[in-house]
């Protein structure tokens, strides 16, 4: 860059002056180019300056915006101080610029008084038509390096919002991760709780079925043993029933023999 600026330079000198006249205009046309070409060169070495200063802050503003960070939320605060030193920068730019444009422009207007009350109103248009050139060589380094500031810039603002949006991404997808954890733990506690109730169901039906059968067994054991007690008792009573039959039989044969005897 200060290369093609340098080049440019050099081309504004040729083409600025046209030397005509007689010698003593020639002298004094000679002289005040050395002084208008000395505006010019300082303005343009400062321009040069001033643009090449800028763009090395720039790129170390870039640079700085850009290194990573542990905390993503850093970011935002690295894009916000980058936003501002570029706006810092581009105030100082175009106050720099501007002081240099004024003091460039009031040089050339006192060297052109001087020269309107030493030369005819030739030279003083030719003196007037370089303070343009001046003024509009410093005017586009101006809008150049405002336009590449504005670039950097605007690049800082797209990188944060691309930022932003892979984060907004991020936070989605994990809220999802989890939504569908949450809804897969919530699924299975259920086929785990469904699962316990059927299982209890199952022992409860099974005890109850056991329950059941041993009452049916119970029930069965306790008729089986009053229907034994009911034929022990009814043969108890029957043996009863023949034994006093017999003892009777055995009193009456025993009371009637002496009194058949007694007959005989």
């Amino acid at each position: 860059m200060t290369t093609q600026n340098a080049k440019t330079t050099m081309t504004g000198k040729q083409s600025l002056f046209n030397h005509n006249g007689g010698q003593d205009l020639i002298k004094a046309m000679a002289n005040m180019n050395q002084r208008m070409t000395a505006i010019f060169v300082e303005a343009g070495n400062r321009s040069v300056e001033i643009m090449s200063k800028t763009a090395k802050e720039a790129f170390s503003n870039l640079g700085e915006a850009t290194e990573v960070r542990e905390n993503p939320a850093d970011y935002a605060k690295a894009y916000s101080n980058f936003a501002q030193k570029q706006f810092d920068l581009m105030t100082r730019t175009a106050q720099d610029v501007g002081e240099l444009t004024q003091k460039a422009g009031t040089d050339t207007k006192e060297l052109t008084s001087e020269a309107r009350e030493e030369f005819s109103d030739k030279v003083a248009a030719n003196a007037k038509e370089t303070t343009d050139k001046i003024m509009s060589a410093t005017k586009e380094a101006t809008d150049k390096m405002t336009s590449a500031t504005k670039d950097i810039a605007d690049k800082a603002v797209f990188d944060k919002v691309a930022f932003d949006k892979a984060a907004s991404d991020k936070a989605a997808s994990d809220k999802a991760a989890s939504d569908k954890a949450a809804s897969d733990k919530a699924a299975s506690d259920k086929a785990a709780s469904d699962k316990a109730a059927s299982d209890k169901a199952a022992s409860d039906k099974a005890a109850s079925d056991k329950a059941a059968s041993d009452k049916a067994a119970s029930d069965k054991a306790a008729s089986d043993k009053a229907a034994s007690d009911k034929a022990a008792s009814d043969k108890a009573a029957s043996d009863k029933a023949a034994s006093d039959k017999v003892a009777s039989d055995k009193a009456a044969s025993y009371k009637a023999g002496p009194t058949s005897k007694k007959s005989k």
